[in-house]
């Protein structure tokens, strides 16, 4: 059996904790729901923007494979070939699903100024490859890839010896 004092301090006890364990109010619940949401926000932007940079550096790593393929197509010609002629020539590429504009230019230079070489063709040939990504909305994406080269020809000097 209880006594009467025991069963009122029981019941004060209970009291007493149910008064200290309130709950959340509304105000800090949606309070906290907005600091998710501005946070939730802000990766959301991050990641949209790391995808779009991701997109636009594969743009920059296929020109400079374009670039490269074309260099060394040049470089497997023969020096002579009319292909490595001095000029300057435009290609409108499609590679995954992206276009691209290569432009090549081949500029002959004269390595020997005296007279007697001046008769004679040039015997180095500069190569410069631009590739251009195009289509992407990003400045730096668009910006041009450059591979340049020099090829020379043998050209003998006055103490050649042939057969030697």
């Amino acid at each position: 059996m209880l006594r009467t004092g025991q069963k009122t301090l029981a019941h004060q006890r209970v009291a007493t904790k149910a008064a200290g364990e309130r709950g959340f109010s509304l105000i800090e619940v949606t309070i906290a729901l907005l600091l998710l949401l501005i946070a939730s926000i802000g990766v959301a932007t991050a990641f949209a923007f790391s995808i779009q940079n991701n997109s636009s550096a594969g743009d920059r790593a296929v020109a400079l494979a374009l670039a490269q393929q074309r260099i060394e197509q040049l470089r497997n010609l023969d020096f002579n070939n009319a292909a490595l002629a001095a000029a300057v020539t435009t290609q409108n590429v499609t590679n995954a699903n992206r276009p691209f504009r290569i432009v090549t230019t081949i500029t002959d230079v004269d390595t020997d100024t005296s007279a007697a070489a001046n008769a004679l063709a040039p015997t180095t040939k500069l190569i410069r490859v631009d590739v251009t990504p195009s289509g992407s909305s990003w400045t730096w994406a668009n910006s041009i890839v450059t591979v340049t080269t020099t090829r020379s020809a043998f050209a003998p000097g006055p103490n050649f010896c042939g057969g030697c």
